[in-house]
């Protein structure tokens, strides 16, 4: 009891009103990784039939619990998942492109040599 006590304490309380909540990391918590990892799988798999939302909520352990979040994520990351509406309620994803080249990884030819000996070196 007290070690649980303890750690309660040792975050850092957050008074609302009445409540006390505790701080907790920003962002997404470190499992969402996976999530993200298992919803690209699917998508590449299943290709140009893609993926309906309710199968992605439907199973919450492996896709979690905010699978449209995990989605916003990949596209901040670089992959083109289009989606549209199905019905009245569902949604429908498709990966049309997997995550690009860093441009920045590639070297930069412009043909302008001064240009060229300052950017590639």
């Amino acid at each position: 009891m007290a070690s649980v006590l303890k750690a309660i304490l040792s975050r850092n309380p957050v008074y609302v009103g009445r409540c006390i909540t505790f701080d907790h990391a920003p962002g997404a918590p470190a499992r969402t990784k996976s999530h993200r990892a298992a919803i690209l799988a699917l998508l590449r798999d299943r290709g140009a039939r893609g993926v309906l939302a309710s199968e992605l909520y439907d199973a919450p352990t492996l896709y979690g619990r905010s699978p449209r979040n995990r989605i916003s994520e990949l596209r901040k990351e670089g992959f083109r998942i289009e989606g549209a509406a199905r019905g009245a309620s569902d949604w429908h994803y498709r990966l049309v492109q997997d995550k690009p080249e860093q441009w920045q990884d590639r070297p930069r030819v412009t043909g302008l040599p001064l240009f060229d000996s300052v950017v590639n070196r």
